[in-house]
């Protein structure tokens, strides 16, 4: 990416604990509803079921001998999704646990498959705001620890003294270990205390995360560098807060373009206007308790390790349960292998399914575990969070009367009813995974409220949000186009990524060799690298890449993206699979061929073929879809071989290429374009729009009241059913022009523009004087009336066939 060197906030830079206002470090985490403290001060609430026995329930995610039963993503999301989710969550808060000295352990139930009945989960409450808790107009209240402010307070730290540690002595730059991965501080350390020396005290909680942290590191570091590059003369501070202002909004970028409208939605949030100052970007205790944690559902009992080739790396795939606050795993292979395994792997499923390394064994490596499920309720509980129910009160969401009514899983609604009984008892964050998920998201509304409510806080009360920080609009435009594959891309020695790395991909990669490879059933990531490919795509969505070397690449069924990268590629498309996808053919004379042993090719927009210099139908139609198609073959240096194209129903835009081209508008209001050739356009029914262009073309406009362009050649033009009009251009329209049907099933009318009708200079003839001299340019034979277009000012003539007299009058013409 290209900085701006004179954009660098040194004298504006954001403050270490995030800013002011609710934000800010040490801030309030607000509640949204009602606490639902039993005793309306701090007491946990009482009559609901116990923790662990809900977790047994509703939670267990094996089968009748204790088998992890697979439930992935049905949205097809990748492990980094959760990935990215943690890492954006230690960001925005943290709440101090423990300090207090107050527990509240879970017993273990009677008949539990994992820990001894009778026996306890330990449990320390968190540590409410001094004075808070005492009576019930006065609940316990918890701050945040860090900023809550989107502002990678995971990568920076939230206080000046942690901010100032993790810099490298005397540099703008990150400290990281030679490796480039996240190095760990000695145990005396006042600061790291023997902890991992990032912005955040939870960075190693697991290998995927501590990889995300080196990540942005990274990222620092070498934006440092492009500034240093671009303005040798700025200083160290001017390095530093530049490269972090820059790295906040990529993590912004990714955070609202990438991931929250997988999760919520699509256009989840209104468009940004703003700093507002009445806003407060404060986390709500519903957020943090319950809601985000909705994550813990999706994790995968695997991070798999993989090669550039999609193989398994020599040190293997690692299990979730083994790498919990472990060193030195990073260091195994780098960073590349885990992002290429998290990013191939799908996540579990959003919903109430959880796997057993943290259910029943989180932490657990030499004892006995604990159970991330029944900590989670019992956090709810402890923190005084409304039970499922009052909190859709207070988003104004009608209450559930039922547990079917929550969702559509008979199954799950039963597992609800054995576990609680009543819905009123229901928890907020069971309640929540629990509901039917919204169109187009992985969250059911309950929990949508929240986000919308938090995200959109977050950016609209946070006064150093870049978008309206002061980056130019190129250089905005470019951070807020950065996806997270660009930056694991330009930091790791992954060459090959999904443009979407929150799309899971099964890895397809070959050598510098000549490669054939073909895709499965699930979503591909294909790419030749070196040599002459063949490269063909499975049956799902796929992503292929050719790199060097004349390749051949076929998508296959699905909605595909094909890049050609350098040499001489063809691009085959066949029948309707080619209909959604996107092609790049990027450098080299590229070619789309059209698979002739297929038939007719479906296609709904050439604009989504880029960087293609020759399409070749092989003789076959091009048709288009139901909806508004914009098929244009002049786009192409060259269009050849094209049967004809036809639109369908919906309203085309059709253009045709140099040859001699077969358009068909079929129904809809089309928009026909013949360009260079002898041209064939038919509109079909509806309001059609037909351009002869160059070349001898005959226009056929159909039912409805088309307009008819004449064309440089000698162009047949019939109207059809209608009131159609047909115009002629003054320095457009040479040819001998024929209009077949003029009048004859219709009201038709010419119109002529640019045409002065014999006029002196400068002189504008009204109305009547210009029919008047329509009707001397006009000559009667047996073949019908002919306008002499020359006589008036242009060139070429217009033929009325049939037309024997002067039958037509100055409501006949339209002039301008």
């Amino acid at each position: 990416m290209a900085v701006d060197p004179s954009v660098t906030f040194a004298g504006s830079a954001r403050p270490a604990n995030g800013g002011s206002g609710g934000g800010a470090a040490g801030g309030v985490q607000i509640r949204l509803a009602p606490h639902g403290y039993s005793d309306g001060a701090s007491v946990v609430a009482d009559g609901r079921p116990n923790p662990r026995a809900v977790s047994n329930t509703v939670f267990k995610q094996t089968d009748g001998s204790g088998v992890h039963q697979d439930k992935p993503s049905p949205q097809g999301v990748s492990s980094l999704f959760w990935v990215w989710g943690q890492f954006f969550d230690h960001d925005v808060v943290q709440t101090r646990s423990g300090g207090g000295g107050e527990t509240a352990p879970i017993r273990v139930p009677a008949g539990d498959p994992v820990f001894a009945p009778g026996s306890e989960l330990s449990f320390n409450r968190s540590e409410p705001i001094s004075g808070t808790g005492t009576g019930p107009n006065n609940p316990r209240q918890f701050g945040n620890q860090i900023s809550a402010y989107l502002d990678g307070s995971m990568v920076y730290g939230s206080d000046p003294a942690k901010a100032a540690a993790l810099r490298e002595p005397d540099s703008a730059k990150l400290k990281l270990t030679s490796q480039g991965t996240i190095g760990f501080a000695a145990a005396d350390d006042p600061l790291f205390r023997g902890g991992p020396i990032a912005g955040d005290t939870r960075a190693n909680e697991n290998v995927a995360l501590l990889s995300m942290q080196a990540l942005f590191a990274r990222e620092h570091n070498r934006l440092v560098d492009e500034l240093r590059a671009a303005d040798p003369t700025l200083g160290r501070d001017a390095l530093f807060e530049g490269a972090r202002a820059r790295v906040e909004a990529i993590i912004q970028a990714i955070t609202y373009n990438e991931y929250l409208p997988k999760l919520i939605g699509p256009d989840p949030l209104p468009k940004y206007t703003g700093f507002k100052s009445g806003v407060s970007s404060a986390i709500s205790l519903e957020f943090s308790t319950a809601v985000y944690r909705l994550g813990h559902s999706m994790l995968s009992p695997t991070i798999h390790r993989l090669n550039e080739d999609g193989s398994a790396h020599a040190r293997g795939p690692l299990a979730l349960r083994d790498v919990f606050l472990t060193r030195g795993v990073v260091e195994e292979t780098g960073l590349g292998p885990v992002f290429r395994g998290v990013a191939a792997t799908r996540s579990q499923a959003l919903d109430t399914f959880i796997i057993e390394d943290v259910r029943s064994l989180l932490f657990g490596a030499g004892g006995p575990g604990s159970d991330l499920v029944a900590l989670n309720i019992q956090r709810g509980r402890d923190h005084g969070l409304p039970s499922y129910n009052e909190m859709r009160q207070a988003l104004g969401l009608a209450p559930k009367t039922s547990f079917s009514d929550i969702t559509d899983d008979a199954a799950l609604a039963a597992r609800l009813r054995a576990a609680y009984g009543d819905v009123s008892k229901l928890d907020l964050w069971v309640g929540g995974l629990a509901e039917t998920p919204v169109r187009g998201g992985m969250v059911g509304e309950t929990f949508r409220a929240v986000l919308v409510d938090q995200f959109e806080r977050m950016r609209d009360g946070d006064r150093f949000w870049s978008e309206g920080r002061g980056f130019s609009q190129r250089e905005l435009k470019e951070l807020w186009s950065t996806t997270l594959s660009d930056v694991i891309q330009r930091n790791t020695d992954v060459e090959v990524l999904q443009k979407d790395a929150f799309v899971a991909h099964r890895r397809l990669v070959g050598g510098p060799g000549d490669n054939t490879l073909v895709g499965s059933d699930v979503p591909n990531l294909i790419g030749g690298l070196g040599g002459d490919d063949v490269l063909t795509g499975g049956t799902a969505a796929d992503e292929i890449y050719g790199g060097a070397g004349a390749d051949r690449l076929n998508g296959g069924p699905g909605a595909d993206v094909l890049y050609g990268g350098k040499g001489r590629d063809v691009f085959v498309i066949a029948a309707s699979e080619a209909m959604d996808d996107r092609i790049y053919g990027g450098r080299g004379f590229d070619t789309v061929v059209v698979d002739a042993g297929r038939g007719p090719v479906r296609l709904q927009d050439t604009r989504l073929m880029k960087g293609i210099e020759r399409f070749d139908g092989r003789g076959q139609d091009v048709i288009g879809t139901p909806g508004d198609d914009r098929l244009d073959f002049a786009r192409f240096d060259e269009a050849v071989n094209i049967g004809s194209v036809r639109g369908g129903r919906g309203d085309d835009v059709i253009r045709g290429g140099a040859a001699n081209d077969r358009l068909f508008g079929g129904a809809g209001d089309d928009r026909l374009f013949g360009g260079a050739g002898d041209d064939r356009l038919f509109g079909g029914a509806g309001q059609d729009r037909l351009f002869g262009g160059k070349g001898a073309d005959r226009l056929s406009g159909g039912k409805g009241a088309d307009e008819l362009f004449g064309g440089s050649g000698k162009d047949v033009l019939n109207g059809g059913p209608g009131d159609d009009v047909f115009q002629f251009r003054a320095n457009a329209s040479s040819g001998r022009n024929r209009i077949e049907d003029f009048d004859a099933r219709g009201n038709d009318q010419i119109r002529l523009v640019e045409f002065d009708f014999g006029a002196p200079d400068g002189e504008e003839l009204s109305r009547r004087e210009k029919f008047a001299a329509v009707e001397d340019a006009t000559s009667f034979s047996k073949a019908g009336a002919k306008i002499d277009l020359k006589a008036l000012g242009g060139d070429g003539s217009v033929l009325l066939e049939g037309v024997h007299d002067l039958t037509f009058g100055p409501e006949d013409f339209l002039f301008g």
